[in-house]
């Protein structure tokens, strides 16, 4: 539902005002309209030379909140005057849903943030706190989506997608091109010492390649040989029934998996060495993925540099998941999220169109360089470069969850 819309809603309070100045006005005399206030929208700023800090700052003593840099010379504020007005375009990124998210302008001040929200009934507010850089973004639905068009503050919207699990792959022949040995483990580089993040649809602890032993799963903590934390907030385990049951658990593998007894065979890992912390995000309900801060947060918390990602919508814009991976990546250049892009050679899939992400493709698992062929290549919707590094993508072996997590099995699929 929506009671209208705020910059149709300005229009129509500045000719509530002059209709109502009219009614109240001397038929005759000197009398004249005062002039009406100007209300705050989006203005751009320009500067020829260019944008440093202080030019930044000085724009709040003029009476402008400055909300993004567009180009070298521009930046778009939040006021009642600058440069010249922006187009007001279609903000709507991907198709249409049911459903949409509307992410408002990067430090919209509060009282411009609250015009907007009043003017709509949404749940799942994320609310930007003070000086902050994250946009605050809320969910809609049954909405058409042109009405955001011409609300001034709203950044873009995109669709409520379902997400879904992808596959982000790794074999021995990424050590040096051939199809046996292994130089790079003779070298010592098999992860260790490395902790690794994974957020996907649970694991199963009981599995050979986690477990502390034959019959037991061990205390997961800093001293497990492989898992030094589960999270178990949204759910518990790789349970059949749920979304992508089974990959959680296969991707774990693929990353980290090193059997109890020590036994090298065609599951094992290439970084065998590393160890996990997982982040369960799949319950009955689906997906139901935090913001990407929150787990990158409690991943570097603990000793991760690396976190994997093998999920996302199904659409090609640059959504507010992708911006949240930009935005952490910058202020924590010194950790790296690796991402799937999808499985579709026409379309690449956020987040992996994340400008400070690795996107990951996939090859054929022989000695050619031949992509695979359902493998997602890119460039992204903005024309930037696709996959940063490619891996192998077919016939990978690893863990597989049986949905018994007494079971203590070692079986591969």
């Amino acid at each position: 539902m929506i009671d209208g819309y705020r910059g149709f809603g300005a229009v129509m309070r500045r000719a509530a005002l002059i209709l109502c100045l009219l009614l109240l006005a001397p038929v005759s005399g000197a009398w004249s309209l005062p002039e009406l206030p100007p209300f705050e929208e989006e203005w751009v700023v320009v500067r020829e030379d260019g944008w440093t800090h202080d030019d930044w700052v000085a724009l709040r003593s003029d009476g402008l909140e400055p909300l993004r840099q567009i180009s070298v010379t521009e930046v778009l504020v939040w006021g009642d005057h600058g440069t010249y007005k922006p187009d007001m375009g279609v903000v709507l990124r991907g198709p249409f849903a049911d459903g949409y998210r509307v992410v408002l302008e990067p430090r919209l001040p509060s009282d411009a943030q609250w015009g907007i929200l009043s003017t709509f009934e949404y749940e799942m507010l994320q609310l930007a706190g003070m000086n902050s850089v994250l946009p605050t973004s809320f969910e809609v639905h049954g909405i058409n989506p042109s009405v955001f068009d011409a609300v001034p503050g709203i950044w873009w919207v995109e669709p409520l997608l379902e997400t879904k699990a992808r596959n982000d792959l790794s074999s021995s022949i990424m050590e040096n091109g051939s199809m046996e040995g292994h130089p790079a483990w003779n070298l010592g580089l098999n992860g260790s010492g490395v902790i690794i993040g994974v957020a996907d649809s649970g694991i199963e602890l009981d599995h050979g390649c986690f477990r502390e032993n034959a019959t037991d799963i061990g205390e997961i903590g800093v001293d497990h040989r492989k898992v030094v934390l589960v999270n178990t907030s949204i759910d518990g385990g790789d349970h059949s029934g749920q979304a992508d049951y089974k990959h959680g658990t296969h991707i774990a593998g693929s990353l980290v998996c090193d059997m109890w007894n020590g036994t090298v065979g065609e599951g094992t890992s290439p970084s065998h060495g590393a160890r996990l912390l997982f982040q369960d995000v799949v319950n009955e309900s689906g997906w139901s993925e935090p913001s990407i801060d929150w787990l990158l947060a409690e991943a570097v918390a603990n000793g991760v540099i690396i976190h994997s990602d093998s999920w996302g919508d199904d659409t090609e814009a640059y959504t507010l998941r992708s911006a949240e991976f930009d935005l952490w990546h910058r202020e924590m250049p010194w950790s790296l999220a690796f991402i799937a892009p999808g499985n579709n050679p026409s379309k690449f899939y956020e987040p992996a169109n994340a400008r400070n992400v690795v996107s990951v493709g996939g090859t054929m698992s022989d000695n050619s360089t031949n992509l695979y062929p359902s493998s997602s290549t890119g460039p992204t919707e903005e024309g930037l470069r696709g996959n940063f590094i490619v891996a192998p993508a077919v016939g990978i072996v690893s863990a597989n969850a049986d949905g018994n997590v007494s079971s203590f099995n070692d079986d591969m699929r």
